[in-house]
């Protein structure tokens, strides 16, 4: 099992939002971190992605009750309590930024994602993620071997 991991919103909304599939595996990441066994890394863009998927939550139903996903004290005490989680938020450099840029105008990803992954290159760890429709279709140069998907773990 790795010990450092650069994650994504999608793996950190697992934490708050329970009506998500994979939400076991998100949390043995969770405890791992709360138990000094792994360090988790995310660029700055991670804050503002779950505190958009927090908001989106408070406006939608859920699956599986019928009610809404999560009133908004609710998603305010989930976004205080990550803030208070010891993930490495990392701000990227200009250079990396544009690596970025790079990295996803040639493998034909999303910008976002491609900070998530140049941060993890740059870490020389792996990048975590819930959203396996980043390793779907990719050029044979993209570096699959540099994501992991949470299901997997």
């Amino acid at each position: 099992m790795h010990k450092r991991l650069v994650i994504d919103a999608s793996v950190a909304a697992k934490w708050f939002l329970k009506d998500e599939q994979g939400t076991p595996a998100a949390d043995d990441l969770l405890l791992r971190l709360l138990a000094d066994d792994l360090e988790l890394y995310a660029p700055e863009i991670f804050y503002y992605e779950l505190g958009a998927l927090l908001a989106r939550a408070c406006a939608a139903t859920s699956r599986l009750s019928g009610r809404r996903r999560l009133e908004g004290v609710q998603a305010r005490r989930c976004l205080t309590e990550l803030f208070r989680l010891p993930i490495h938020g990392v701000r990227p450099s200009e250079a990396e930024s544009v690596r970025a840029l790079e990295m996803s105008i040639s493998y034909s990803k999303s910008y976002y994602d491609m900070i998530y992954l140049q941060l993890a290159e740059t870490m020389g760890c792996p990048w975590c993620t819930a959203d396996a429709k980043i390793l779907e279709t990719h050029p044979k140069n993209f570096p699959a071997n540099s994501v992991v998907l949470l299901s997997s773990l």
